[in-house]
C-alpha cells in the first residue's frame, strides 16, 4: 500500500497571476506549476477557525507544505488539470507561497451538474 506525499495525485495549474507575493508586474507568458494534492486534514487544519470549521464539500487543496510553488493574485478562476482533464478551478488561498498554506480549488466533479446547467 502506498502512503505519504508521493502517493497523492498531483495537478497542473495554469494562470496569468503574479509569480510571487507583492510582485509589481504580471507575467508576460502563461505560467504552469505542478502541485501535489494535500490531505483533507491538512487543508482543514489550515483554514478552520475556532468555532468555524473549514468544509471540504466541493473543494480540495493542493500545494507543497513548504509553499515553494502555488497560486497567487490573478490566478483565480484558472484550471487545475490532471491527466488532461480539468479537475478543479482555482478559488483562492492565503498569500502566495506561504509555508503551510495550500491553495483552495473548487472541484469540477462535485460541481459538474451545476456547471453544465449554466
Amino acid at each position: 500500500m502506498c502512503a505519504g506525499p508521493a502517493c497523492r495525485p498531483s495537478i497542473t495549474v495554469t494562470g496569468w497571476g503574479r509569480t510571487r507575493q507583492l510582485a509589481a508586474t504580471l507575467p508576460e507568458e502563461l505560467q504552469a506549476v505542478p502541485l501535489p494534492v494535500t490531505t483533507g486534514d491538512a487543508c482543514k487544519a489550515t483554514y478552520s477557525e475556532p468555532g468555524d470549521p473549514f468544509s471540504l464539500t466541493g473543494r480540495f487543496c493542493a500545494g507543497p507544505a513548504d509553499g515553494s510553488k502555488t497560486i497567487c493574485e490573478g490566478d483565480a478562476g484558472g484550471p487545475a488539470v490532471r491527466d488532461g482533464v480539468v479537475v478543479g478551478i482555482v478559488s483562492g488561498g492565503r498569500g502566495c507561497g506561504l509555508p503551510g498554506s495550500p491553495a483552495i480549488f473548487s472541484s469540477t466533479a462535485y460541481w459538474g451538474s451545476w456547471l453544465q446547467s449554466q
